[in-house]
């Protein structure tokens, strides 16, 4: 008897359980201030005043249950509440703002709009400069007052709309991506919120910024790979039949990473008595004889030219001077160089703010000596070769490779110059790549070490690839890193440089950084055609900077704040890309292989 009635009991404790559970899960669990059977307060509008009212100005709503108005808009837009109590409020406009009824909404969601609109005036918007040129995809600066309230304007056949966000009070900032401008252009239509005439501007001209190269490629001279001994011993030298020269006299391996196979030495073990500054010889690329079918050497689109060279000292010391002729002398002596025994990159700044000393004119070549350095028409360059204080009885050598000159001083991938900050190796296995959502005409895809090639350092590389459906920018997508606070005080050539490869289909690159004073910069360039890995370097001292959203006039790279490499195919055939890159970093002057 006991046992039956326990197991009824147990029977009855599941139905109950049971219908219990079904009971609460047919209930929908309710966002907050709904019902409840609780009688949220919802905000009354009984008056506004006044019914018409300025920008910027104050205006006043009376009602009730409005202390727990959280949001006010007017026409949709957000405006401040300055004053509250549960029977009024004082609201204070923005600047930009259209007539429209205000909507309060509360704590609990609650929200009630008034019967009648608020009527907004506006000041009259003057127009008192337009640019005087304007360049293709840069931005340009209409000047006036009460700029911000510009709604529209036509720039050429191009209507483009604004909602305040790129305007000040009195400079309103306008994008050209995209316009279609040609030779010249006007602008028109330009209307306001405050409905007034504003004139059209006269023709204006369109240009296409000059963007130069990003650092010039390096002008090559000398790489003694044909095994020719370039040295020239000078036989009026007290020293002279002391020295020895040639092709690898020294025995030591030639430096792995520029893939040659051949090196310049000079030595003299030792340097004899008597002799503590004795000139002998050089190394020179260029004409030195007047030739007159020599094409001369053109660094006129070097902004920091530098003569650079692999120097091995092997266990002795260097000591050298240069010599950049044009119809003078321009040359000056280099320190002591003791690499002991290792390969080590010297670069020797020759741009305009050198120091030069004139050592006079070989009397040759007929052209004016007016003690300028002109880059455009330099004749030759060499490497002279003196005792200096290298010392009696002690070896003086030098194995020389890869001569050249470079937009600014050398780093390079082989550890020869410490990288300053690593943005991207891929050596963590993650894909950082940005896509370009935001285009119509172009999709793209991302991955690590697709496409099956060799990284050109470390493990990991980026492949990104995209399908152009239509010609026109095509912006693909971006790397971007943010919150840096990386100081530049003290780097005399900063420049941000990667490996890249575009297996034979030219792309554009654009660069955007952010310096210390908040502002944002950016500049772009197009990376030819080509087949392989190679390294791109780009001077941030010398790039074409456009100000892309900055208050003052110069780019202040004192610090780096944020940095942005967007990959585009701007303007180019249609069809799939496919593009590498790898080891976006900072460098202390440009960063090459050799």
């Amino acid at each position: 008897m006991r046992k039956n009635i326990f197991n009824r009991f147990i029977m009855l404790s599941m139905v109950f359980a049971g219908s219990l559970l079904l009971w609460s899960s047919c209930v929908k669990e309710k966002e907050f201030s709904e019902d409840y059977d609780i009688p949220w307060p919802v905000p009354v509008i009984s008056e506004f005043s006044p019914k018409i009212a300025d920008i910027s100005t104050d205006f006043v709503i009376t009602g009730s249950s409005l202390e727990k108005v959280k949001t006010v808009t007017v026409g949709g837009t957000s405006c401040i509440i300055t004053e509250q109590t549960d029977s009024k409020l004082t609201v204070t406009l923005p600047r930009v703002v259209t007539s429209g009824k205000i909507e309060l909404t509360n704590v609990y969601k609650k929200s009630t709009i008034s019967e009648e609109a608020l009527a907004i005036t506006y000041p009259n918007t003057t127009v008192t400069g337009f640019p005087e040129v304007i360049y293709v995809d840069y931005p340009f600066i209409i000047t006036g007052e009460n700029m911000d309230l510009v709604t529209s304007l036509t720039l050429g056949d191009t209507t483009l709309t604004f909602d305040g966000s790129t305007a000040s009070e009195t400079e309103l900032t306008v994008a050209t991506k995209g316009a279609g401008l040609e030779v010249e252009t006007q602008i028109t239509n330009i209307k306001c919120l405050a409905g007034n005439d504003i004139q059209d501007s006269e023709l204006i001209p369109v240009e296409v910024k000059e963007i130069l190269p990003p650092g010039s490629e390096p002008y090559f001279m000398l790489d003694f790979e044909d095994a020719v001994d370039m040295y020239t011993f000078w036989d009026g030298s007290p020293v002279n039949g002391h020295e020895e020269y040639g092709i690898n006299l020294s025995g030591i391996e030639p430096y792995g990473p520029s893939g040659g196979s051949y090196y310049q030495t000079v030595k003299m073990d030792p340097v004899p008595d008597g002799n503590d500054w004795a000139y002998f010889g050089e190394v020179a690329y260029g004409d030195r004889t007047g030739d007159a079918g020599f094409t001369r050497i053109d660094l006129s689109q070097f902004r920091d030219p530098h003569i650079s060279l692999l120097i091995n000292s092997g266990s002795g010391v260097a000591r050298i001077m240069y010599e950049v002729y044009e119809s003078e002398k321009f040359a000056n002596h280099v320190d002591a160089i003791n690499t002991n025994g290792e390969w080590q990159w010297v670069s020797i700044p020759i741009g305009p703010d050198t120091e030069f000393q004139n050592w006079g004119a070989n009397g040759w070549d007929g052209d004016d000596n007016d003690g300028v350095l002109d880059y455009s028409i330099i004749r030759y360059i060499q490497i002279g070769m003196g005792t200096g204080d290298v010392g009696a009885g002690n070896r003086w050598e030098i194995n020389m490779d890869n001569f050249q000159i470079t937009d600014g001083p050398v780093s390079s991938p082989n550890n020869d110059t410490e990288t300053l900050y690593t943005f991207f190796d891929f050596e963590d296995g993650n894909d950082p790549f940005v896509h370009g959502d935001w285009q119509s005409m172009v999709t793209s895809t991302s991955a690590i070490n697709g496409g099956g090639l060799t990284a050109p350092q470390g493990s990991n590389y980026l492949q990104v690839s995209a399908e152009v459906v239509e010609e026109g920018w095509n912006w693909w997508g971006n790397l971007e890193m943010y919150d840096l606070t990386i100081d530049l005080t003290e780097v005399g050539t900063p420049h941000i440089s990667f490996w890249v490869n575009n297996e034979g289909r030219e792309v554009t690159f654009e660069a955007e950084v952010g310096d210390y004073n908040g502002g944002k910069w950016g500049t772009n360039w197009t990376i030819p055609a080509h087949d392989g890995w190679q390294i791109y370097t780009l001077n941030m001292n010398t790039a074409a900077w456009g100000n892309w959203g900055a208050d003052t006039d110069e780019p202040d790279f004192s610090g780096l704040t944020h940095i942005k490499l967007g990959f585009n195919s701007n303007n180019q055939a249609i069809g799939p890309y496919d593009l590498f890159v790898d080891n976006l970093i900072l460098t202390d002057g440009p960063y090459l292989q050799k």
